[in-house]
């Protein structure tokens, strides 16, 4: 999928690891960068935001207003990719 439908897995997809690692997916931010669009050799970019407690304690879970730690990672769609129109061009 493209577009609104590529953007919301990729949002379950995020939510989903990080659940499956036992963290808070609600302290999870994501942000999609697609600024040639979702097509063939476009260049599409994620960038994870998540809230961290200042002073982890266990059994607590942590204290203070916590520190946000961020990724961003870029990746180049498939150009073979099934299911875009057009044809590749890089």
């Amino acid at each position: 999928p493209g577009g609104p439908a590529a953007e919301a897995d990729a949002t379950a997809a995020g939510a989903e690891a990080v659940e499956g690692h036992g963290r808070d997916p609600d302290r999870l931010t994501l942000e999609l960068e697609a600024p040639d669009g979702f097509g063939r050799c476009a260049v599409v970019a994620v960038v994870a935001s998540y809230t961290v407690p200042a002073v982890p304690l266990p059994w607590v879970g942590g204290f203070g207003s916590g520190i946000t730690v961020t990724a961003r990672h870029s990746e180049r769609v498939d150009p073979f990719r099934d299911g875009l129109p057009g044809e590749a061009a890089c």
